[in-house]
């Protein structure tokens, strides 16, 4: 570089250079040398002010992310009279930044952020180049207030002093403008450093302080006197003697509650051993006892349930379901068999058959009595019955098409048979609404109430 008479500039932005710079640097370079461009290039040591002597043309200098260190050579940063750019930001230098470099006559960019510099803004007898555009002196250790002489500055360039100890109130000195001002130690800006780091920071040094002050910390309340001693002692002794009494009363009704309870039990069953009814006749005693034998026992005598329905003959019905074959089975019953069958009028029917050998004796009754009460929409109709034999019992019940609940509800894709469509939400709403309908009414609209036993999705 020393016999490159006509060199410009060099940049080595990025390429490591290991080293510090060289103290011939300055007087070994051209005159006509403008641009000095070393950012990221691992540089170390201080700057020696040797290395800019002489380069008064100099316009651009970027030091910036090196490990330098040391103090700024302010003698030879003032003899840069031509220097538009100066960054030195992200290095570890000590000391101050020179007043000098605020009076740089071209000086337009000035970034000195994170360089761990000190120290306060001139005052009054340094007045800021004219030319400056851009100042960053955020993440250092400047403090102080900020003076007059930076308020036209501040006004009307792009600056950064966050991350320093300035203190005072910024809006009435600098008028806002467009500084970027958090973490500082100001009285009257938002987003601040507690008042403890800045009371630290300004008495670790020495200075005088104008920030926001810490709360005092709170002084122990003194021990209390003999007298209140006793009081507090007097009142503590009311509050035991009203906790226990309490305590004794709340255990009083609980025991009593548990006396009557046990009383209320022996009483009920002593009248289970002495064949008495345990609970009050009407609806709700039926009801109860229906929920204890999973049926509700017929109301009205097998004569008289005999007249619910036409009565139809054995054979009639043995030959609607073509003698009970196995192809005319709709579905096996908890109860009893459920056929398919054709009366002689062409009238489609569901025949249950009741074989008593395997069911009660009484099961058909349950569901005659049912009917004798009146028919309910939301329930198959009953069109009759056949009891000529003895073990065998027979109730016709209405044919409804479309099959039962659970295929329709469950049906697959390409299985819908004629008439028989999808079940939209729609109408899964209104099935459950029927069937809630139909228990309703079976539970509590009936006397004595019928608790149903299998409510189940396919015939029963």
């Amino acid at each position: 570089m020393r016999n490159l008479s006509r060199l410009e500039s060099f940049t080595a932005a990025g390429f490591g250079l290991p080293g510090s710079i060289p103290a011939w640097l300055g007087a070994g370079l051209a005159p006509t040398f403008r641009a000095l461009d070393l950012s990221a290039c691992a540089v170390t040591g201080e700057i020696a002010a040797s290395a800019l002597a002489g380069l008064s043309n100099l316009t651009t200098l970027n030091l910036a992310g090196n490990l330098l260190s040391g103090q700024l050579p302010a003698a030879a940063l003032a003899g840069l009279p031509k220097l538009g750019t100066l960054n030195l930001s992200g290095n570890a230098f000590s000391g101050a930044l020179p007043d000098a470099v605020w009076s740089l006559p071209e000086l337009r960019v000035l970034d000195v952020s994170q360089t761990n510099l000190t120290g306060a803004l001139p005052g009054a007898g340094i007045a800021p180049s004219a030319t400056l555009q851009t100042v960053d002196l955020s993440g250092n250790l400047f403090y102080g207030t900020v003076q007059d002489t930076f308020r036209q500055l501040f006004n009307r360039v792009t600056a950064n002093i966050s991350g320093n100890y300035f203190e005072g109130k910024l809006s009435s000195v600098a008028g806002g403008g467009n500084v970027s001002s958090e973490m500082n130690c100001f009285l009257d800006v938002a987003g601040q450093r507690s008042p403890e780091d800045c009371q630290q920071f300004y008495a670790g040094r020495g200075l005088p302080y104008d920030g926001p002050v810490a709360a005092p910390t709170p002084q122990p309340e003194p021990a209390p006197s003999p007298e209140k001693k006793n009081g507090r002692h007097k009142n503590l002794k009311y509050i035991l003697i009203g906790a226990i009494g309490g305590g004794v009363l709340l255990l009083a009704v609980v025991a009593a509650v548990v006396y009557c309870i046990v009383c209320s039990r022996r009483g009920r069953s002593d009248q289970r051993e002495s064949g008495a009814p345990s609970a009050p006749s009407g609806v709700h005693g039926s009801s109860r006892a229906a929920a204890a034998t999973g049926a509700t026992q017929p109301s009205a005598s097998p004569a008289s349930l005999a007249k619910v329905g036409d009565s139809f003959a054995y054979d009639q019905l043995a030959s609607a379901t073509s003698g009970f074959a196995e192809e005319r089975i709709i579905k096996h019953g908890h109860s009893g068999d459920l056929y398919h069958g054709v009366l002689q009028d062409g009238t489609t029917v569901v025949v249950k058959r009741i074989t008593t050998r395997v069911a009660r004796k009484d099961a058909y009754m349950t569901e005659l009595d049912l009917f004798a009460k009146g028919l309910h929409e939301r329930l198959v109709p009953l069109i009759g019955h056949c009891f000529d034999k003895e073990d065998e019992k027979l109730l016709v019940y209405r044919f409804v098409r479309n099959g039962d609940l659970s295929c329709a509800l469950h049906r697959k894709t390409g299985e819908e048979e004629e008439g028989m469509q999808s079940l939209d939400w729609i109408k899964r709403l209104k099935i459950a609404t029927g069937v809630a309908e139909a228990l309703c009414y079976l539970h509590h609209e009936c006397t004595p109430p019928m608790v149903h036993r299998y409510k189940l999705l396919y015939c029963s």
